[in-house]
């Protein structure tokens, strides 16, 4: 059949790869604060005694959506390392050259979520 899918057209990128031309800082900023914020959503709606557990699933495909229609004129959206990588290694050179910034970013986010989670909205002490 001769035809290709284009994987670098949906891979994350910065910079001329990015669908807005966004530079590396800001991506990198982006990707870090979407990130923490997703997960700070998903550690207090899944929280042990949470009266909104009941709602997690539809909380946290909400904020995901949310959160990729925000990022993906900015970066095509990570917020989970392995999705960079997928289209990443089928996406060509430049897509990987630029993977670490999706490996990288979404792990800072999802660190500082784990350690701002209690002192920001408590939980069980001791």
């Amino acid at each position: 059949s001769g035809k290709s899918l284009d994987f670098g057209a949906v891979s994350n990128g910065f910079g001329e790869h990015s669908p807005l031309g966004f530079g590396i800082g800001s991506v990198i900023v982006a990707e870090i604060i979407a990130t923490m914020l997703f997960v700070l959503i998903i550690l207090g709606v899944t929280a042990a005694g949470s009266t909104t557990a009941g709602f997690a699933p539809l909380a946290i495909g909400l904020a995901l959506t949310l959160f990729h229609l925000v990022m993906i004129p900015i970066s095509n959206s990570s917020l989970n390392p392995a999705r960079s990588i997928a289209t990443a290694v089928l996406g060509g050179l430049d897509a990987l050259a630029q993977l670490w910034v999706f490996l990288v970013a979404p792990l800072v986010g999802g660190l500082l979520a784990g350690v701002i989670y209690r002192p920001l909205f408590g939980g069980p002490k001791g």
